[in-house]
């Protein structure tokens, strides 16, 4: 059954000191759906954003938002479903929708926002990509390899990984603790910018 046409997206320009939000709608027959609204910061009411790695744009994928049709990127295309089942009501703040990107002067003030997006908002979510079903035992076993790590220096003999009841060097785990620790996302000028100003 083939869906009907909709019109592509068109921003309403933002009023100065708003941004806008999304908010997730299930429809009756379970597609999923968003709504985008302004939304005065500063105004006390909670809100949440999103902080990933826009990925691969070769491809895009449609998102229904207002009745209208958005062309999106994969890796959120692959995110947002995820997004719409947080347990909780809060709308949603993410860059490459809220933010029109054929505005450049919108992009500029936008853009000036962030930090104060970020710094606002009740839960900022990170996005790494899908999981595998090898993600939450590597996630789970990266403090204890943190705590080995710690200990190393140039007078430190390295145990065998038996010794340290670490699995097999041929363990599937091993290729999701480095697909995690070596994510894209962890290269954004923000991240990096954050880590400097709390480490350095």
């Amino acid at each position: 059954m083939s869906h009907q046409p909709y019109p592509a997206f068109n921003y309403t320009p933002l009023q100065p000191g708003f941004i806008r939000v999304l908010r997730p709608v299930i429809e009756l027959n379970g597609d999923l759906t968003w709504t985008m609204d302004a939304f005065q910061l500063g105004n006390d009411e909670p809100f949440d954003a999103l902080s990933y790695v826009w990925g691969d744009q070769s491809r895009t994928f449609p998102l229904i938002c207002n009745n209208q049709e958005f062309r999106i990127h994969h890796n959120l295309s692959n995110a947002l479903p995820y997004l719409a089942k947080r347990d909780s009501p809060r709308p949603i703040w993410i860059d490459a929708l809220c933010i029109n990107q054929r505005d450049e002067d919108e992009k500029a003030t936008q853009i000036r926002f962030m930090y104060r997006v970020y710094r606002q908002a009740t839960q900022v979510w990170i996005w790494f990509g899908c999981a595998t079903e090898k993600t939450s035992e590597a996630i789970s076993f990266l403090p204890r390899l943190s705590d080995i790590l710690s200990m190393m220096d140039e007078n430190f003999v390295a145990p065998t990984f038996q010794s340290m009841g670490f699995p097999s060097s041929r363990d599937p785990l091993w290729k999701e603790v480095l697909e995690i620790s070596c994510n894209e996302w962890f290269e954004r000028l923000w991240v990096v910018q954050y880590i400097f100003r709390k480490h350095f």
